[in-house]
């Protein structure tokens, strides 16, 4: 799967919305494991995720009597970018197809991002950022970016820095590799004039002394 590929099925997740009103949930997961992930931690166990995920949704969502983290830790992998273990033990609400709480921390279900996902944004770090980027874009305003980033402990410092890296050493690369063409170059020319000498000399090597006759004497 390409990088933009990945991308877009982070940017295609279904959220809750009405009006111009739209759900945080899954988003604020998206991030807090992307931060979670910058740090080396593929899989994240509810009982750990749940306390910080709630202050997020009460930080950065509407206000509510309750907040419910268990939502979005359950329901995200119906956008196929989250997978969960454990939770077939877990058994479910009356009312929906959710988890019940109690159920998730007694089998502390782990939750993390597909295989291929987590394996294309340790090939591809730039790409992690780039996901990051593009869920803060579509579902915060630009006020919130850096706070949230804070409390996710993402750092887009430090991808910015390897961006720009990047983009010098490919730079310096290029003039390597344009000073290499033209070094190939002119030994392809230079090679091709040695041929054309060295078959000269062979054919004046090859010839046979000769004798011409001008005014009765020989000239050799």
């Amino acid at each position: 799967m390409s990088n933009q590929a990945i991308r877009d099925e982070f940017l295609d997740i279904v959220v809750w919305s009405r009006g111009a009103q739209r759900a945080p949930h899954k988003p604020l997961l998206i991030l807090y494991a992307l931060g979670a992930l910058m740090r080396g931690q593929e899989k994240l166990g509810f009982i750990e995720l749940e306390q910080p995920l709630r202050e997020l949704l009460k930080e950065f969502g509407p206000v509510r009597q309750a907040y419910h983290p268990e939502y979005p830790f359950w329901r995200l992998r119906n956008d196929g970018v989250w997978l969960l273990d454990n939770a077939g033990h877990c058994a479910i609400r009356a009312s929906n197809t959710d988890a019940k709480i109690s159920e998730l921390r007694e089998h502390n279900v782990l939750g993390c991002f597909r295989p291929d996902i987590i394996q294309a944004f340790k090939a591809d770090p730039l790409l992690l950022s780039d996901v990051v980027q593009a869920v803060l874009e579509a579902h915060f305003p630009d006020t919130l970016h850096s706070e949230i980033l804070e409390r996710c402990g993402i750092d887009l410092q430090y991808n910015k820095k390897l961006r720009n890296a990047i983009r010098r050493s490919g730079a310096k690369y290029l003039k390597f590799i344009r000073i290499a063409v033209l070094f190939l170059t002119i030994r392809s020319r230079w090679m091709a004039g040695l041929t054309q000498l060295r078959k000269h000399l062979a054919w004046y090597a090859t010839l046979e002394e000769y004798t011409i006759e001008r005014d009765g004497r020989e000239v050799r």
